[in-house]
């Protein structure tokens, strides 16, 4: 029996159309008209793969809204740290400047290294939270095809309207992580203690640990963000935006 998928028609500002199939994250490809942009999503249905020459190409035309949005999110998450970091250099200099004779100094630096590290902690929960509710900002930005400032919008709101779907999703790949690096530890810390061969079967656990991280692991993340984000983003559309219907394809 056929099977109907939803296929949304995105018409790109230089030409052509980018076609995305809610129903299978990672299906993105591209045509310049819009029969050849279904022909070419009927073709990514039925064999479960887009072309690698589409998917270059569609990174390409997003990697300096994706570079502006990485690089805004860093000033958001550091900018606090620099201006902390400021207001202790101020205070040090002036207290050096208008103190000669620094009698009771150790109690003094014992509560500004107290205070110092109290500001680091509330810094790195405030780091964490700030990663947490724009985790979504790259897929935003390439799923919604918007500029860097839209896709940082586009997160916070998705973080909004689902904050219960981030957190738990940033749970599991935590979970997954910390997994992943006990099992590497696990096997690399006795292997440490062998000479030579423990060595040489230490590198190669390490090579096929990176290995891993990089080649199946990262997609994988890549792919269930994008997943949660389409489908929860398709989800809101059709409550919000009863009246448009995607065209239809039969595979």
């Amino acid at each position: 029996m056929a099977q109907s998928y939803r296929v949304l028609l995105r018409k790109e500002p230089e030409a052509g159309y980018t076609v995305i199939v809610p129903s299978l994250p990672g299906c993105v490809t591209y045509g310049d008209t819009v029969e050849k942009a279904i022909t070419m999503a009927k073709e990514a249905i039925e064999t479960g793969k887009t072309e690698f020459e589409t998917m270059v190409e569609y990174g390409k035309r997003k990697f300096i809204s994706l570079f502006l949005a990485n690089l805004m999110v860093t000033i958001i998450i550091l900018l606090p740290l620099i201006i902390i970091g400021i207001i202790f250099l101020i205070l040090f200099a002036g207290s050096i400047g208008g103190v000669a004779d620094y009698s009771g100094g150790a109690e003094t630096v014992v509560y500004s290294f107290l205070l110092f590290f109290v500001v680091m902690i509330l810094w790195m929960l405030y780091a964490l939270i700030i990663s947490i509710v724009l985790a979504v900002v790259n897929y935003a930005v390439v799923i919604s095809d918007t500029g860097a400032i839209g896709g940082i919008k586009a997160a916070y709101r998705f973080f909004m309207n689902h904050m219960s779907d981030v957190i738990l999703m940033w749970l599991i790949i935590l979970g997954i992580s910390i997994v992943c690096v006990i099992v590497y530890l696990a096997v690399e810390i006795p292997l440490s203690f062998i000479p030579l061969i423990g060595s040489i079967i230490g590198f190669l656990v390490e090579m096929i640990f990176y290995a891993f991280i990089a080649f199946v692991l990262t997609p994988l993340i890549a792919l269930w963000w994008s997943w949660l984000y389409m489908d929860r983003e398709q989800l809101l559309q059709t409550k919000t935006e009863p009246s448009k219907s995607p065209s239809k394809i039969s595979g």
